[in-house]
């Protein structure tokens, strides 16, 4: 496809979801002074699952479009609910478009998925309309959904999906984006808690959403995008390397021996042998 279509960077994606927690780890006081009241060295503060989130980012390192999915609260947060905007600087992006959407559980369900999916459809066509664009994303059920796929088509959006157990290590979500976003989620969440307690007042989800959108400008920054494309040899492509993270990043030219393979797969992610020798075939 690639040779084939001539993509330019900025038109190839890759979309991922991620689940939305606050902070649930022990937390280190000396010591923590809550409404006059002291408390010892240590105190938990549990966290709770919020919602999902869905990005699409691209090969030239910008950030293309963001879809949330919360889990449904009190009617005035849903009403209310507010995003605050940050100003694309040189090393942090802006996305095109962003929406959210309520769910009982905040998981994305298959109805979620499609009325975010068809909102990234609408916005990519206002800022890319008729221009060819490759879409990568994973094998779940949710995301071949017809209506979707076939507005994709109709916008000149190629769709392709990455071989089954491999997104671990093949899609560049999965590289370090959404590791540093998850990481950095915890963090921030923890300290933005933590003042909110030593405030006196309740921690809500809008104190969260504004966290989120805080870091998502440390995460998604050109060079950290660019890096994840680069590291998963897709852009720019380069087979060697995608051979090499198929039997955990061994040496290009590893003789293909079962014995050998069985050692070195990544362990615990359904990777055959057969899928190794296919991709090494194709790649050579």
């Amino acid at each position: 496809l690639l040779k084939t279509f001539n993509y330019q960077p900025g038109y190839i994606l890759n979309r991922d979801e991620s689940l939305l927690r606050t902070s649930d780890g022990k937390l280190y006081f000396t010591p923590l002074n809550i409404h006059g009241n002291k408390y010892g060295q240590s105190r938990e503060l549990s966290g709770h699952f919020v919602g999902s989130c869905i990005y699409f980012v691209a090969a030239d390192g910008s950030l293309a479009y963001i879809g949330y999915c919360f889990k449904k609260g009190t009617k005035n947060f849903e009403e209310n609910l507010q995003f605050p905007h940050y100003k694309s600087t040189r090393k942090s992006n802006q996305a095109l478009g962003y929406s959210y959407v309520f769910s009982e559980s905040g998981f994305m369900t298959e109805e979620q998925y499609q009325l975010l999916a068809l909102d990234f459809a609408r916005v990519w066509s206002i800022h890319h309309a008729g221009e060819r664009t490759l879409l990568m994303m994973d094998n779940l059920g949710t995301h071949k959904c017809e209506d979707v796929l076939l507005e994709l088509m109709r916008l000149h959006v190629d769709v392709l999906f990455l071989p089954p157990n491999s997104t671990s290590f093949l899609q560049p979500l999965d590289d370090i984006l959404l590791a540093a976003f998850k990481k950095h989620l915890n963090y921030v969440a923890l300290y933005d808690h933590i003042n909110a307690i030593n405030q006196g007042r309740a921690y809500t989800a809008q104190d969260f959403v504004n966290v989120i959108k805080q870091v998502e400008q440390i995460t998604f920054t050109t060079a950290n995008i660019r890096k994840s494309w680069s590291n998963v040899g897709l852009w720019p492509f380069r087979p060697d390397v995608i051979r090499e993270r198929f039997v955990k990043f061994g040496k290009p030219g590893t003789n293909l021996e079962d014995k050998t393979l069985q050692e070195r797969l990544p362990k615990g992610r359904g990777v055959r042998i057969e899928d190794v020798k296919i991709a090494a075939e194709l790649l050579c």
